[in-house]
C-alpha cells in the first residue's frame, strides 16, 4: 500500500507535469528515486520482524529512513511547490479535523 501510494504521488507531481512547472522536478526525481531504493531494500529483507514480533534493526533502520525522506518529500510540497503553483490552501490536513 505505501509503495502504491508514493507511486501515486509522483505520478501526479511528476508525470502530470506539475514538477516542471514549479522547476522542482530534479530534486523531486532524486527523493522518490531514494524512495523506490528504500523500498526495494525492505521488500529483500527475508523478515521485517524477528521472533518477538518486533521489527529487526535493518527493518527499523530501513522505516525510519523512508519515514526522513517522505517528510522530505512533504517539506518540498508546503514548502515550494504550492507556492510556485499559486495554490493557497484553505484547508489544514495537520489541525486534527
Amino acid at each position: 500500500m505505501i509503495t502504491e501510494n508514493l507511486h501515486s504521488i509522483r505520478s501526479l507531481l511528476i508525470d502530470s507535469g506539475l514538477a516542471t512547472d514549479t522547476g522542482l522536478e530534479d530534486e523531486l526525481q532524486f527523493e522518490f528515486r531514494t524512495v523506490d531504493n528504500i523500498l526495494e531494500k525492505l521488500a529483500s529483507l527475508p523478515s521485517l520482524t524477528d521472533d518477538h514480533e518486533q521489527l529487526t534493526r535493518q527493518a527499523l533502520s530501513l522505516t525510519k529512513a523512508l519515514s526522513a525522506v517522505v517528510g522530505g518529500i512533504q517539506s518540498i510540497l508546503n514548502d515550494r511547490f504550492v507556492q510556485r503553483l499559486g495554490i493557497s490552501a484553505g484547508f489544514n490536513s495537520e489541525d486534527g479535523d
